[in-house]
């Protein structure tokens, strides 16, 4: 089960992901350890086990790292706009002028919610936790986007993704506003994304 990254888990010219874990550190690979022992692995608090292998995102917390597409967070976050780590997260790479542009159009343009779907927050009292009227509302979310879906066609699954990013803001000003006992404000398009 004991490994290295010469098994081909990662090139690192492809990722800065969790990939490069197993280049800093011995990892064994237990996919198949119940299969071949009949024993699974126990690791209270999920402390020591990697979950997964990413393109997206290198997390070491002991050091404090965090990184999107091989970019540190904090860099992102003092030299980026929201939508521009959006198109990162999306497409992998920062987008230039005029794809920044294209992407905050199509975000924008798909910023407003169903009139049903907002019918779901007279169902919350005013107080609740505005989390906990949001996750009920993005759970519903589904219910109002899965119009001829394909999970297999990126094309799909891209705007889907785009649609996401455009509703989250409407919906969590209005699980606010719900939450204050304000009356919903739409958002206006001929403001920018945020």
């Amino acid at each position: 089960f004991f490994f290295q990254a010469e098994d081909g888990i990662r090139d690192a010219q492809e990722s800065r992901g969790l990939g490069d874990v197993y280049k800093r550190q011995p990892v064994i690979d237990v996919r198949d350890l119940y299969t071949k022992s009949g024993h699974f692995t126990f690791d209270p608090g999920y402390t020591c086990t990697g979950s997964c292998v990413s393109n997206v995102t290198y997390i070491d917390g002991e050091k404090g790292e965090l990184e999107y597409r091989g970019y540190d967070i904090k860099d992102l976050a003092e030299n980026c706009t929201f939508i521009e780590v959006c198109y990162l997260l999306l497409y992998g790479e920062l987008p230039s002028e005029t794809e920044l542009i294209k992407f905050e159009e199509t975000v924008v343009s798909e910023m407003l919610v169903h009139e049903k779907l907002i019918g779901f927050y007279n169902g919350f009292k005013q107080g609740a936790h505005p989390m906990a009227i949001m996750t009920g509302v993005v759970g519903a979310l589904s219910a109002f986007m899965y119009d001829d879906f394909d999970l297999k066609d990126p094309k799909a699954r891209e705007i889907a993704t785009i649609r996401i990013i455009a509703k989250l803001p409407t919906i969590a000003s209005i699980a606010y506003r719900t939450a204050m006992g304000l009356p919903i404000v739409y958002p206006k398009k001929r403001y920018n994304y945020i």
